[in-house]
């Protein structure tokens, strides 16, 4: 067999033949980039907002929004407040001798317990009772009225939110009111209480006790307490009344929205987060660069309209020719220092397109005027032979030892027959291109010494994480160094020089 310049040969797997075979239509954007090994926390987020930035940009939109037509569905909520006063003077300071009364409360604790007191039930009740408006219960009042101190004053804030501005003025005002009367009510009852005692102990008297110093005494406090009680006015007064406000305090869309858009924002991030942890597979160059730490050489998207037939196997659309190119250059670009005679192409998995990107690269090499000899090596595999126009007349196992069988791959692909017919091929061709098996079986790990070269193959949102780190350090284990990685499904420039041309670019063959 002797090669003659643009010439593409193919060795190719057990039971397989010719080595023209279809690609699947993939091509590479140009520039090489190559970044450190490690990225900053903050470089990494932005990766995973980037690469989840449907699921984020979703929660940041529909949650603000949600809250916005949450905000808009709600009846408008209209506030009035009235202000109450605390009085904390003792009782028995209002008339003296009064002994039985004494209150030495704190007056911020008075206060404090004071809102308490208008906090209970039974005001609600009076007011709803005052009013005898249909709808306006006690549990209705009870839920709009709020009631607190002014900082560590003694006044306090009787503040009431209905629907209706009027309603609320009315409420506040008689709740005010109502607390007040409850206030006196309560303190007369109080003063009447003592008085009641005083004239218990009155009644076990005789006439005669009556006369003595203790009788009358009892007799002085006992009438002392009579006028106290009539004296009450209660520990509140009302000092501001309510009046009508016409600007609404609820809904709070402004707010609602903004909180809606934090959420939204927590929401997206941590989604994002999660599903960048649950789905392992590599989605971006930087991944790719992180991981294995070797220049990206080419990168090739989906050309969804290529489907070439097994008759037209050497044409490749101008945007995979131009992939390809790219790819020749930078190989040699990034090897000037040293011959590169032979190609070992690998990848994790089946699926990632090793086969597509050794064909298409070995079309590539024929073009720029090489003869190149593309060997399948993937014993277990092939899948060149699908892609051919003609039947196959022998594989490489049959080459290696004479047999179609596959029960020792490995050990046919490590055989010195092997070393003897790479070398063969590295005198008769200017380039070998071998399409390895996946990483994830042995049989490529007995090429990767007989190669002055090796190229990773990696697919966007098919290769997982692990098995690239494993590829990693298979790499490290056996001293193989790579040349570089071609990253298989990108996305299509929307802009380039070539793409606006339609048309194929036919090999020499």
């Amino acid at each position: 067999m002797t090669p003659g310049r643009g010439d593409a040969r193919t060795a190719t797997g057990a039971g397989s033949g010719d080595p023209f075979g279809r690609m699947n239509g993939r091509y590479s954007g140009p520039g090489v980039r190559r970044t450190p090994g490690g990225t900053s926390a903050l470089r990494e987020f932005v990766r995973v907002i980037k690469r989840r930035r449907l699921v984020f940009l979703i929660c940041l939109v529909t949650i603000p929004l949600i809250a916005l037509l949450w905000s808009l569905s709600q009846d408008k909520e209209y506030e009035s407040t009235a202000a109450l006063l605390f009085r904390t003077a003792a009782l028995d300071q209002s008339l003296p001798g009064s002994s039985l009364l004494s209150n030495s409360e704190d007056p911020t604790r008075a206060a404090e317990t004071n809102v308490n007191l208008v906090s209970l039930g039974e005001v609600s009740q009076r007011t709803a009772k005052a009013l005898d408006t249909p709808g306006v219960t006690a549990g209705f009042v009870a839920s709009a009225v709020s009631v607190a101190l002014k900082g560590e004053s003694e006044i306090a804030d009787v503040s009431v939110t209905t629907a209706d501005p009027q309603l609320s003025a009315t409420i506040a005002n008689v709740f005010a009111n109502e607390y007040v009367d409850f206030s006196r009510e309560a303190d007369r009852n109080r003063v009447l209480a003592a008085k009641s005692q005083v004239e218990a102990r009155l009644a076990v008297l005789t006439p005669e006790q009556r006369q003595e110093e203790e009788g009358q005494e009892l007799e002085q406090q006992s009438r002392q307490l009579g006028v106290l009680a009539s004296l009450q006015t209660g520990d509140a007064e009302v000092v501001q009344q309510a009046t009508p406000n016409t600007s609404a305090v609820a809904p709070k869309t402004l707010r609602n929205v903004l909180l809606g858009l934090m959420v939204g924002l927590l929401v997206g991030i941590g989604l994002a987060f999660l599903l960048d942890q649950i789905d392992t597979r590599i989605k971006d160059d930087e991944a790719i660069e992180e991981i294995y730490d070797l220049p990206i050489l080419a990168r090739i998207p989906q050309v969804p309209s290529f489907e070439p037939t097994p008759n037209d196997a050497t044409n490749l659309p101008l945007p995979l020719a131009e992939s390809f190119r790219m790819l020749h250059a930078n190989l040699r670009y990034f090897n000037f220092h040293r011959k590169l005679d032979s190609l070992l192409v690998v990848s994790t998995a089946p699926q990632e397109g090793k086969s597509s990107v050794s064909w298409g690269l070995a079309l590539t090499e024929a073009r720029a005027g090489k003869s190149v000899l593309l060997i399948e090596a993937d014993l277990r595999q092939p899948t060149l032979a699908s892609r051919l126009p003609k039947a196959p007349r022998s594989g490489l196992s049959l080459v290696l030892a004479g047999i179609d069988s596959l029960e020792n791959a490995t050990a046919l692909l490590e055989s010195p027959v092997m070393s003897t017919l790479l070398e063969e091929a590295r005198d008769q061709y200017d380039f070998v291109i071998i399409d390895s098996p996946p990483i994830l079986v042995a049989d490529s790990i007995p090429l990767m010494s007989q190669v002055s070269g090796i190229v990773v193959v990696t697919r966007l949102k098919t290769t997982k994480i692990e098995a690239a780190a494993d590829m990693r350090e298979l790499l490290a284990h056996v001293g193989a160094s790579p040349l570089g990685v071609v990253v298989n499904g990108t996305a299509i420039p929307r802009e380039g020089y070539y793409m606006p041309h339609a048309g194929f670019a036919r090999a020499s063959v």
